[in-house]
């Protein structure tokens, strides 16, 4: 895999979750869920960090451009958390972003497992991994906890 669509997988599914967790956060709050809504929000932020972190990061000689097939794959995900989103039921919110966490985690694992990066680079991403899995998790507990 290119570094240079590996840069920019990562970038766009970093937004399409930033974006994707912003209007959950705003559904969730308006709809009297304030505890998912802040959860939805720090993960928004998260995203938001670690774009911030790979537009510093270095990745060989790679620049910065094109658009990949696998982050298209996770904006379809968040788009159908707009579509979740038009209805009334956090719990439909929560399952959409468990998958899309899901796509987002295997951007990540592709990139960890197919591109040569500098030891620095691989960490920021090894990182990045660990939090998007916990997150996930996060997800899914609350999303568990509203079905039972």
């Amino acid at each position: 895999m290119h570094a240079t669509s590996t840069v920019e997988e990562l970038l766009d599914v970093l937004e399409d979750g930033r974006i994707g967790f912003s209007h959950g956060a705003d559904r969730l709050d308006r709809d009297g869920y304030a505890s998912l809504a802040a959860m939805f929000r720090d993960l928004s932020d998260e995203r938001a960090v670690f774009a911030d972190e790979l537009r510093g990061a270095d990745f060989g000689d790679a620049e910065l451009g094109g658009r990949g097939g696998v982050a298209s794959v996770a904006h379809r995900g968040w788009r159908m958390l707009r579509d979740a989103i038009a209805g009334d039921d956090p719990v439909s919110v929560l399952a959409v972003a468990e998958q899309s966490e899901d796509r987002t985690r295997s951007v990540y694992e592709h990139v960890l497992s197919e591109v040569d990066l500098p030891a620095p680079t691989r960490e920021i991403l090894r990182r990045h991994h660990a939090a998007v899995k916990a997150a996930h998790d996060r997800v899914r507990v609350a999303r568990g906890a509203r079905l039972t």
